[in-house]
């Protein structure tokens, strides 16, 4: 299926440097400024944050481990029990196109994620990321279903709070998907290296998250997936949302709501409705997973702690979450009313993420919060085949 308000992404200039919808129209007067706040603000967070694995806080309350924020994987598809391999020929046809595989750093969803370099004229080793995709190693319901969405979703992406893929290729049985590189990893790396937020740092990330859903449901997709392992992170602190594996549009050809039945994503980032097995308003789930993501930014463990899903539907229900003591005495009235927004069992209640742009929490430090990175202009010919790419640069010539 494709996004009814859009045309076919093959036919689009993949190399625009527009900002895309989603960002606000004061960003032009005050990004300049906002930049120079941002590198100060960049720069207090990285001095603050030398630490690595405490295990006890300043009063003596036990820092949650990994293990505590990871994601369980009852509900997360994985590429497969085999191992995927790049063949030499392969390789030799990703260097002929100025492309080269390094190492595997990382496994999604649907494929495994490698860093990878890109030269081209006056330009060399450019670092990427590449998620390789091996449709003879996943499950057959995968490779006929979520990856030709996955695919057609990546393909119009341009944001700068989203993942931006330059380049589709398919070689063989493999779909190879080039994209930015996230020099610093994941959310729950960075969180497990460093430890929980301050209100300054998580505002400005929660504030970018919701831009980039903000775009994503603007443009019909949800994401469904959202969690700490797929929140990458920029050099400089900016964050980009990854995997969309499990994205779909929530709007069919004739401009109806879809409404999804699908079990999918991660348990302990799945709201209510979904637990319940109810159809579901794939927009509002995107929203408790963010409330989840918050939740853990300032306590570093997960809001609600049951492994059964009847069990953990419960806790959801009677909003029975709980912040670490110390974290309960600092944090503001107006981060806490924004987690429980978010966290609404009942999804008639819980806000978009237009209304929770302008939310008290989110309206602290405005001249920081408002500016938004460049999209990379970097991007290559987006095409799903070599041969599709061949011909593009024929016409292109």
């Amino acid at each position: 299926m494709t996004n009814p308000n859009k045309g076919n992404p093959h036919l689009e200039n993949p190399t625009s440097s527009n900002i895309p919808v989603g960002s606000e129209e004061t960003v032009k007067n005050n990004n300049e400024c906002s930049e120079l706040l941002l590198q100060e603000f960049v720069r207090d967070i990285m001095l603050k944050r030398k630490r690595k694995g405490t295990s006890t806080d300043s009063n003596g309350e036990v820092t949650p481990s990994r293990d505590n924020v990871k994601d369980d994987s009852r509900t997360s598809k994985k590429p497969g029990k085999r191992t995927m391999t790049v063949t030499a020929s392969e390789m030799e046809g990703l260097r002929a196109r100025g492309y080269t595989i390094l190492r595997q750093v990382n496994s999604g969803c649907s494929g495994y994620i490698y860093l990878a370099t890109y030269s081209r004229p006056y330009k060399k080793d450019v670092p990427m990321a590449c998620k390789i995709i091996d449709k003879s190693i996943v499950e057959p319901k995968f490779a006929a279903k979520f990856l030709p969405r996955e695919i057609a979703i990546l393909s119009e992406l341009k944001n700068p709070y989203c993942v931006n893929v330059y380049t589709i290729m398919q070689m063989n049985t493999k779909c190879f998907l080039f994209m930015r590189y996230a020099e610093r990893g994941d959310l729950l790396s960075y969180l497990t290296n460093y430890g929980p937020l301050d209100e300054g740092h998580a505002r400005m990330w929660i504030r970018q998250l919701l831009m980039g859903v903000k775009y994503l449901h603007a443009n019909f997709i949800a994401h469904r997936d959202i969690k700490c392992e797929n929140i990458l992170i920029t050099e400089n602190l900016n964050m980009k949302i990854g995997d969309f594996g499990f994205a779909r549009y929530w709007k069919d050809e004739r401009g109806n709501d879809v409404m999804s039945e699908t079990f999918c994503g991660s348990l302990s980032y799945a709201a209510p409705e979904i637990l319940g097995g109810h159809k579901y308003s794939m927009k509002k789930c995107d929203i408790w997973s963010l409330g989840v993501v918050l939740f853990i930014m300032f306590n570093l463990a997960k809001p609600f702690t049951k492994t059964k899903a009847s069990a953990l539907l419960q806790q959801q229900l009677k909003r029975a979450y709980k912040f670490r003591p110390s974290v309960e005495r600092k944090l503001s009235y107006s981060a806490k009313r924004m987690i429980a927004q978010m966290l609404e069992p009942d999804l008639y209640q819980r806000p978009t993420a237009i209304a929770l742009l302008k939310c008290l929490f989110l309206k602290e430090d405005m001249d920081t919060l408002y500016y938004v990175p460049k999209v990379s202009n970097d991007c290559y010919y987006i095409t799903t085949t070599m041969e599709q790419r061949e011909e593009m640069l024929k016409r292109k010539l």
